[in-house]
């Protein structure tokens, strides 16, 4: 039963690959970008606070 059903998950996902590697590329890019965002925004206000006094 397996071996019947493996060439068929095969095909679909193969079919779906180009629309999910899009999204997936797009979602990537926006997580990284929001990252870098924040890394940004976190120097910054590390950068205009004071030193805390150790």
């Amino acid at each position: 039963m397996l071996q019947s059903v493996c060439p068929c998950q095969g095909d679909r996902s193969r079919q779906k690959i180009t629309p999910l590697t899009v999204e997936t590329v797009l979602q990537a890019g926006r997580s990284l970008l929001s990252q870098l965002l924040a890394w940004s925004l976190l120097g910054f206000t590390l950068t205009i606070a004071p030193p805390h006094p150790q």
